[in-house]
């Protein structure tokens, strides 16, 4: 094994931090291991009530936060909407390192990540700044030393946005969202909330507050993921009015071209060719190739109906026409 001081070693597992696709971990997950379960200790303590001296039970006492200041960048989305591809791309800028997956994903603690942030008082933002820490200051730190910028377009971080944007403030966040039928198409055909999905037990869920367990359990799987799309999308927008809009870029995934491209370069300050631009878009990447669901023209009026009514509002602010 290596140490700090062998920089080709650290390189090496910067390059090779595992990254996790439809449930698989590559070998290197048996280094991060002990990072992820420290990440949900921490969520279970914080959720069952532990609490051991306030903010400074982890990640209080940093010392300097140089190591944090690079600028990192981070997509805010639902998932879908196009985040692989954008990985691609954007790993062809230089003195970057993007990370789709990195371990811990956060996939498990969605959920109760969700409604932390949802409080917004000062001890909630303090709980996710800790877990945001435990799970992400080695791979900070690590990029920062390589001087590497950090971008991260794994979804569930999403969750964790309003304490990045604090303890970050050079951070910049890129809003990254897709047609409503689209993603709706796409959990059913992937099985989302259908209660054999591995990654269901941290699915978002309303509290209680929002929508009745009873009301819940009658929703149908186009209503859940449609509540899903619009939920997420609601917390995006809540974090962002609290950050200056010089730090944050819409991105309409249904909309991508050379142009749309070329302006989120620009607002993230990066430069790549026109031509692997190009050739990055015409690629197909993490295409759909499980499972049978419509598309939404082919929809039937009941079944629109159902998505227009949990999150009509919001798609037609987004630009998007459902009927």
């Amino acid at each position: 094994m290596g140490t700090l001081g062998n920089q080709s070693y650290w390189m090496q597992r910067l390059l090779l931090t595992p990254e996790v696709e439809d449930g698989r971990l590559s070998v290197e997950y048996t280094v991060y291991k002990p990072v992820n379960d420290l990440v949900q200790r921490l969520v279970d303590g914080f959720e069952y009530g532990w609490r051991k001296g306030g903010s400074h039970d982890v990640y209080s006492m940093w010392g300097s936060h140089d190591f944090l200041s690079k600028s990192p960048i981070f997509f805010l989305s639902t998932g879908r909407t196009g985040t692989m591809l954008l990985t691609h791309l954007l790993s062809a800028a230089k003195g970057v390192k993007v990370f789709h997956s990195p371990v811990p994903t956060f996939t498990n603690q969605a959920n109760y990540l969700r409604h932390t942030g949802l409080r917004g008082n000062t001890e909630s933002v303090t709980i996710l700044e800790q877990i945001f820490m435990a799970g992400r200051e080695h791979m900070l730190f690590k990029t920062y030393r390589y001087g590497l910028r950090y971008v991260e377009t794994n979804h569930p971080i999403t969750f964790l946005s309003p304490a990045i944007a604090r303890l970050l403030p050079e951070a910049k966040f890129v809003f990254l969202f897709r047609h409503p039928g689209e993603f709706v198409r796409s959990g059913v055909r992937r099985g989302w909330y259908s209660g054999v999905h591995p990654h269901d037990k941290g699915r978002l869920r309303p509290t209680e507050d929002e929508i009745s367990d009873q009301e819940w359990k009658d929703f149908s799987q186009i209503k859940k993921i449609a509540w899903l799309w619009d939920a997420t999308n609601a917390y995006i927008e809540r974090t962002l009015e609290n950050i200056a809009s010089s730090r944050h870029f819409q991105m309409n995934f249904n909309e991508l071209s050379v142009d749309l491209i070329y302006e989120l370069l620009s607002f993230l300050e990066l430069c790549i060719d026109e031509l692997p631009i190009r050739r990055h878009l015409k690629r197909k990447v993490n295409v759909q190739r499980t499972g049978n669901f419509p598309s939404y023209d082919k929809w039937t009026l009941e079944q629109q109906n159902e998505l227009i009514g949990i999150c009509g509002d919001r798609a037609a602010r987004y630009g998007y026409i459902l009927k």
